[in-house]
């Protein structure tokens, strides 16, 4: 059996679970039924999410910044400890319920613990 990846960055629309499907509800789902199940790490998965939007700034788009959106890359620095607890809890639920059908790609915790100086 082919086991799934399920895919831990920070992204504008999703996060850190990256999801490529929507249920009958319209919620993002990994259609891994462990992960799209699991309460715990549906609540941290939305709580690093929520954490992660308030550093975009909605703006006007332009040829400049065709995104409407600006980073805040200076409150990003103050908020990593907070992101990178959030996401190594996450993780570790993950690999808590992980029933042998995925692996966990982690692409933030390193990016996090580079931005915020830890090892």
């Amino acid at each position: 059996m082919k086991k799934e990846t399920v895919l831990i960055l920070l992204d504008y629309y999703f996060g850190p679970i990256q999801c490529d499907w929507l249920d009958e509800e319209g919620r993002q789902i990994t259609k891994i039924p462990v992960v799209d199940s699991d309460e715990e790490a549906q609540r941290l998965n939305k709580e690093a999410n929520s954490l992660w939007l308030t550093l975009f700034t909605p703006v006007d788009f332009t040829e400049e910044n065709p995104s409407g959106f600006v980073f805040d890359e200076q409150r990003e620095k103050e908020i990593a400890p907070e992101l990178l607890s959030l996401i190594e809890r996450l993780i570790s639920k993950l690999e808590e319920i992980n029933d042998g059908s995925y692996v966990v790609e982690d692409r933030e915790t390193p990016r996090l613990k580079a931005l915020i100086g830890a090892k």
